[in-house]
């Protein structure tokens, strides 16, 4: 197996059929529900590379409870790769293309992805600073041991931080930002996942109760861009559906 997809994913129905479908060349998925209500489990069954788990867990937030959950589950299938995407993430369409130069490369062991957020609706984004610029360890080569990890949202397991990390120019479409109360949301699940003091007001930032536009939270004044325009010199694609819908 090249590809195993691990997710945890709670009330995940919005965005999760385009999610996984743009994980395809994963031979298997496995999806950690914890205590979704809505279609989620219902859109996955869709899937014949997608094994739901119902979570062993309290209703509790555990990101890396739940994670190393999902680890210990791939030592029963051994891929040479993880694929690990959040509920509200689309890799771009020509992702396997851009990955399989490296499927066997002894020496590349984690590749990044440059994780674009939308903002307000998907023909905007917002660049400025370190949310223009911020990198995901999307793909890793999996170690065949059990892994542990931090509670910090969107992290490594602790046993592969720090080691090399490759950029091949793959985008990771984030809709977890694209509306005021998705913003607040995505907000929350940060501050509670993250056991370290950060500055988390720039998810909020323009937005009800939060700072405003004119402060400068990421190193860079607050500034959004048409996909369009992003995308000009970029070595992204769209996502998949983009194409399909045009």
């Amino acid at each position: 197996m090249d590809f195993l997809g691990l997710m945890r994913v709670k009330f995940g129905g919005e965005f999760i059929e385009e999610v996984l479908e743009a994980q395809h060349f994963c031979e298997k998925i496995i999806v950690l529900n914890n205590y979704s209500a809505d279609n989620t489990k219902e859109i996955c069954a869709k899937f014949k590379n997608v094994q739901v788990i119902d979570t062993p867990f309290p209703d509790t937030y555990g990101e890396g409870r739940d994670k190393e959950f999902l680890c210990d589950l791939a030592l029963q299938e051994n891929p040479k790769w993880i694929c690990h995407v959040q509920e509200d993430e689309v890799l771009e369409r020509d992702t396997y293309e851009k990955l399989k130069p490296y499927i066997n490369d002894r020496d590349v062991r984690c590749i990044e992805v440059h994780s674009l957020n939308y903002w307000n609706d998907d023909k905007t984004l917002r660049v400025d600073g370190a949310v223009g610029k911020g990198f995901r360890q999307t793909f890793w080569k999996y170690p065949g041991r059990k892994l542990t990890w931090d509670p910090m949202h969107c992290s490594l397991p602790r046993e592969l931080c720090g080691i090399p990390m490759i950029q091949p120019g793959i985008a990771l479409w984030h809709y977890g930002f694209m509306n005021a109360e998705r913003r607040l949301r995505t907000n929350t699940i940060m501050r509670r996942a993250d056991s370290e003091p950060r500055d988390y007001r720039w998810p909020l930032q323009g937005d009800p109760g939060g700072e405003d536009k004119s402060v400068n939270l990421t190193g860079e004044p607050f500034r959004l861009q048409s996909v369009d325009d992003f995308l000009v010199g970029k070595p992204y694609s769209r996502r998949a559906r983009e194409y399909n819908e045009s």
